[in-house]
């Protein structure tokens, strides 16, 4: 039952991508527990790796996600994680406010309590605002662990699924893509395309 809130937010940020009618995610068909367990039910898409022409497509639905809506702020109604990372996602109007102070200051809290410090945090939280005060993007629905292990090939075209939305800068998507060299280079042509 533990794992309820996570399956409930996997589910309600799939939801939010398959809305923006830009994305193929699986559809969720239920999400609950019972007395022991919880559960998440949805499509199994049969995955394949990206080849260049299905990356060139991801690519160009990527970029349509990222102008869909018209959000004014940064974050997401609900906090999420990253993997098994818990990640904040409180309303910001600054995304030199939101960057600094959720994802950055976040994490060095999170490296502190295992003993791994970086300085003072408050101070580098400070110095991070300051170098984005200027950086104001429109905020962009985010995948939000956009690599290739998320990102897949299925019977009908490219889809994406393992989501950690938000709204934010949409380059945070695009830094994802080169963590894992196996993404095709087609899906920044893709992008850049649309």
């Amino acid at each position: 039952r533990e794992l309820l809130p996570g399956f409930t937010a996997e589910a309600d940020q799939l939801e939010l991508l398959s809305r923006s009618k830009t994305v193929t995610v699986p559809k969720v068909w239920a999400v609950g527990a019972d007395r022991d367990y919880s559960f998440l039910v949805m499509d199994y898409l049969p995955p394949r790796p990206l080849d260049a022409h299905s990356a060139f497509i991801l690519g160009q639905q990527i970029a349509r996600l990222h102008q869909w809506s018209d959000q004014p702020q940064f974050g997401l109604d609900f906090d999420n994680s990253l993997s098994t990372t818990p990640q904040p996602n409180t309303w910001q109007r600054r995304w030199s406010t939101f960057f600094a102070e959720q994802r950055i200051g976040w994490q060095l809290e999170l490296a502190a309590e295992k003993g791994i410090a970086f300085g003072n945090i408050d101070a580098i939280v400070e110095h991070i605002q300051q170098r984005l005060a200027s950086h104001q993007p429109q905020p962009s629905l985010l995948h939000g662990d956009l690599w290739s292990g998320n990102c897949a090939l299925g019977p009908d075209g490219p889809y994406i699924f393992d989501p950690a939305c938000y709204w934010g800068d949409r380059e945070c998507d695009l830094a994802m893509l080169p963590l894992h060299t196996e993404q095709p280079p087609q899906i920044y042509d893709g992008y850049q395309s649309v």
